[in-house]
């Protein structure tokens, strides 16, 4: 996508989420922040909403904060070429979600620094132990469950 049609992407996103960023001197999106708070009215993304960040190929850094997205949407973050830090936050609010959103994360093993896994309140359970080893991991954060005994053989792969 260019820069413009990344714009335009997240000016739509905002309709349903805080969306914070930076960009890089070309214009593209290297950092996304798709931030609720727990108690906002805004209507959230979606996994439809959530498809179109393919072509973000600059996008770095991604945080996903109380959004309505699925294990089977957050798919979509597979095909993020250069991402490196991968952080989700209060997504047991979200509608159909389960355990499986953070296996996403295996798509970035070689690359990710930072994986956080946080504040999964109301979501049973984890598959932290579905996750393969990250060779450049140098920031991880995981709580409830997912800080739980099974968290130990991931941390082990680390």
């Amino acid at each position: 996508l260019s820069p413009a049609q990344q714009a335009a992407i997240v000016k739509d996103w905002q309709s349903k989420a805080v969306v914070g960023g930076q960009r890089d001197a070309q214009g593209n999106y290297t950092h996304l922040n798709l931030w609720n708070d727990l108690a906002s009215p805004k209507a959230r993304i979606d996994d439809d909403d959530l498809k179109r960040i393919v072509g973000f190929n600059s996008l770095i850094d991604l945080q996903i904060h109380n959004q309505k997205v699925t294990a089977h949407g957050v798919r979509v973050l597979e095909r993020l070429p250069s991402l490196r830090a991968l952080r989700f936050q209060y997504m047991s609010k979200a509608a159909g979600i389960d355990t499986d959103f953070m296996v996403v994360a295996n798509a970035h093993s070689s690359r990710l620094s930072a994986l956080v896994i946080k504040h999964m309140f109301g979501l049973s359970g984890t598959s932290v132990d579905k996750l393969g080893a990250f060779p450049n991991l140098k920031y991880l954060v995981l709580d409830q469950d997912s800080s739980g005994p099974r968290a130990v053989t991931f941390i082990k792969k680390v």
